[in-house]
């Protein structure tokens, strides 16, 4: 329970609304089931024993709890993002460096060598072991439904605002992005995590783009001032008084305060010289995941929506049979067992499991699928033409979208 339920509750957001559920609580319950199963059947196997192969399994399952523990909060492994259905986004951080590996094996065996020494003077054993590891338990136990009330309570709030949400953004925007063909229209859009650098080889490969874009300049000497979308973001949207350096000397504003500021400062500027301000999916919209418009509520002339992780995705994808998308319910009832067992281990036996996103089951396929995560930023991009609409008028226009299209790497299928 304590592993997938933190793990969730880190990001309850990406592990909602998965049909056929909403809440990510039954995720959490099958792994428990799961995990009383493995209990179980090791109980029975101790009690079919004899004597001397009871002893080793008590020696064995009274030094696996400690290591356990010490993996998962001491040498827990830095690897990066993982996806909601468990890959990591860097999977070669999860090959472990030589020190950690020597490091963590050392203290496993230790713990071995404790608990035989534990087993030798049985007194000292049985006033010792039985009221720490009910302690350990205890803490676990708290943990975890600590854990599982946030999870609970993020999905509460998530669902709220998103009923809401779509409420008001069908009954008062007809087009999502609208432009005009006699006046200014200024487009801003955000690829995250897009490679300025294969661009080059795509004009290379379709030479007819050049035509495409002809007007546009690539500038090839650009980097973005964080390695993660929410360090990179607030510059985007901001200009320089929202880099890293210059967040960092208002220490006294909380960093959610002006990320939200950085996201609102152009749909103001323009909103307030009179352009038709609209903005979609404007990423960590008050540090939430799937971003949250209520930041632009005292702006009415600004026009926010979410089209990215919209929900009628579904029905884009039954119109397009023959896709081949990740089934994330099954993915995460079979994976999150694995994933709390990888946490557990000793980092030398890490990649060995983990099996480059496969974890050790050819089943997933993940390489010949596609993610849910692709397929929005895929559609929020293939219905353009059906949620934009032009207009005749002078009015100037304004619009900023990002898509997360780019964000991770993915085989698309022809055509």
């Amino acid at each position: 329970m304590v592993i997938p339920s933190g793990l969730i509750a880190s990001s309850p957001q990406e592990f909602s609304f998965i049909k056929p559920y909403s809440s990510p609580l039954p995720f959490i319950a099958n792994t428990v089931l799961q995990a009383a199963g493995l209990l179980f059947w090791g109980t029975c196997i101790y009690f079919i024993s004899k004597k001397r192969g009871q002893t080793l399994l008590a020696l064995l399952f009274g030094a696996m709890l400690p290591i356990a523990a010490i993996n998962v909060f001491v040498f827990h492994g830095a690897y990066g993002d993982i996806s909601n259905i468990l890959n990591f986004s860097n999977p070669e951080l999860v090959i472990p460096s030589t020190l950690f590996k020597l490091i963590s094996t050392l203290a496993a065996v230790l713990i071995v060598l404790l608990m035989v020494c534990f087993f030798r003077f049985p007194v000292i054993c049985h006033k010792i072991v039985p009221p720490l590891y009910s302690i350990i338990a205890s803490a676990f136990l708290a943990s975890g439904i600590f854990s599982v009330v946030k999870v609970q309570s993020e999905y509460i709030a998530l669902a709220i605002r998103e009923s809401n949400s779509r409420f008001l953004n069908r009954s008062k925007y007809n087009g999502t992005y609208q432009f005009s063909k006699n006046g200014k229209n200024i487009v801003i859009i955000m690829l995250d995590r897009a490679i300025s650098g294969y661009v080059p080889y795509i004009l290379k490969e379709k030479p007819e783009l050049y035509d495409v874009f002809s007007g546009f300049t690539w500038y090839p000497n650009t980097i973005s001032f964080g390695g993660s979308t929410i360090f990179g973001v607030p510059t985007i949207y901001g200009g320089y008084e929202y880099t890293p350096l210059e967040i960092q000397n208002r220490p006294k504003d909380r960093l959610v305060e002006k990320h939200n500021e950085a996201l609102l400062l152009l749909p103001r500027i323009f909103s307030d010289a009179g352009y038709d301000t609209r903005v979609t999916d404007p990423p960590w919209a008050n540090y939430s995941w799937i971003s949250d418009l209520s930041i632009f509520k005292d702006y009415p002339k600004i026009t926010a929506r979410n089209i990215v992780n919209d929900r009628t995705a579904s029905l884009w994808a039954n119109e397009h049979a023959g896709l081949h998308i990740v089934n994330a319910v099954n993915e995460l009832n079979t994976k999150l067992i694995r994933f709390s067992i990888f946490k557990c281990m000793p980092p030398l036996f890490r990649p060995f499991l983990y099996d480059n996103g496969d974890w050790l089951s050819t089943g997933f396929m993940n390489n010949r699928k596609l993610s849910r995560n692709t397929i929005n930023g895929y559609i929020a991009l293939d219905i353009l033409p059906e949620i934009t609409t032009i207009q005749d008028d002078k009015e100037n226009t304004f619009c900023i979208l990002a898509n997360t299209l780019t964000h991770e790497p993915a085989f698309l299928q022809v055509p």
